[in-house]
């Protein structure tokens, strides 16, 4: 075990909504904190949100303690949002009781929490990371005008909190360099991937991949559209989508309407997703905004060429246009349907951007990546 003895017991607290979904940030905490504890000794303590949220869907460490403190009053519907806000300085005041009564060295937060108890304890270093790339708070085209105001009021609420915080984690150095017009405390530490734990595709299965919520920002109706494209053409491959969400009926419906039952899946999230890389051809990610992609980085470790919309922010870190896969310009449906039909058609290019996937992915390990934690954490 590495780490002087003062380092072993140094405290750190991670606030997060909840551990029971089958999310990127909730993956790559469980992860992370392991690693944490069994690598370095840290003692660790989760506090979780959400009502309820007591459990973890992946795996922690014994000595890892798991804590539920509810902040969130309020049912996720926009009408709630307002008075949410404006009693969470009485709903986080038993979070803040908490925090002051186990002394921690160093609190993280990974959610919508605000950190009002950055006032009361000094000592206490605080972290905010800032999983969601700065696009997620700068989409209003869509929006009503209330809901613009809201989100107005929302966004200069987080950079508030982030200029509180001792410091922000970002992503990208994309989104580290936006968040820097408001605060300079920002680092950059991207997501990992243990290779340890994932097998290279062979890339000869007639099978597409994509993986992530069934929600609006993933626009994985695209996806089924470009398919639909795809499906006329090169008619013995498969599409399998693997997420839960509030979208699920609706994208059934759709594929049910472009008569594609025996050619497309919707399958729940799963913790075996891993094997489930390991026997597809091609990863296809369509998400509007992305942070940075968990799926994205473990299809490229499973040796996937990847078909992405160029406009999603930290896919470019991951996937670049040409060599392990392709970004389609201006989310192009029929562009999209096109670069899938390239690599159908095409095994040794399939090979070749995956054995380049495999290259990236190596810029991400686990080892590597966590030294970056363990740094941060000795020197702030």
């Amino acid at each position: 075990m590495n780490g002087s003895t003062s380092r072993k017991m140094r405290k750190l607290l991670f606030v997060i909504s909840s551990l029971e979904g089958h999310g990127g940030s909730e993956r790559s905490l469980c992860l992370r904190v392991n690693y944490l504890v069994e690598k370095y000794g840290y003692n660790i303590h989760i506090v979780t949100t959400h009502p309820g949220a007591t459990s973890s869907i992946y795996p922690l460490n014994s000595k890892i303690i798991v804590t539920n403190i509810p902040t969130e009053r309020y049912k996720n519907r926009f009408i709630y949002k307002i008075p949410q806000v404006l009693t969470c300085i009485k709903w986080e005041s038993e979070l803040t009781n908490f925090i002051v009564r186990n002394d921690f060295d160093i609190c993280s937060s990974l959610g919508a929490e605000t950190f009002h108890y950055t006032s009361r304890e000094k000592k206490i270093k605080k972290i905010k990371e800032q999983r969601f790339t700065y696009k997620k708070y700068q989409t209003w085209e869509s929006c009503s005008f209330i809901k613009k105001i809201w989100r107005r009021i929302r966004f200069k609420s987080i950079v508030n909190t982030m200029r509180r915080m001792d410091c922000v984690v970002s992503l990208t150095d994309e989104d580290a360099s936006f968040w820097r017009r408001y605060t300079q405390n920002v680092v950059v530490i991207p997501n990992f991937i243990n290779l340890n734990n994932t097998f290279p595709a062979s890339l000869d299965s007639n099978k597409i991949i994509s993986v992530g919520r069934l929600e609006k920002e993933k626009d994985f109706a695209s996806l089924i559209d470009a398919f639909e494209i795809v499906s006329k053409h090169r008619q013995n491959w498969k599409l399998e989508i693997y997420g839960n969400g509030s979208l699920s009926n609706e994208l059934l419906e759709r594929v049910k309407e472009y008569r594609l039952g025996q050619f497309v899946t919707i399958v729940p999230a799963t913790k075996d997703i891993f094997e489930k890389y390991q026997h597809a051809s091609i990863y296809v990610h369509t998400a509007v905004y992305e942070g940075f992609s968990n799926s994205v980085l473990e299809a490229l470790a499973h040796r996937l060429p990847v078909v992405a919309f160029e406009s999603v922010g930290g896919v470019k870190v991951l996937v670049e246009n040409k060599y392990n896969g392709f970004l389609v310009e201006k989310r192009s449906v029929s562009d999209l349907a096109d670069r899938m039909m390239m690599l159908i058609d095409d095994f040794e290019l399939r090979v070749k951007m995956g054995e380049a996937s495999l290259r990236v992915a190596e810029r991400f390990t686990e080892d590597k990546v966590m030294s970056m934690w363990h740094d941060l954490y000795s020197s702030i």
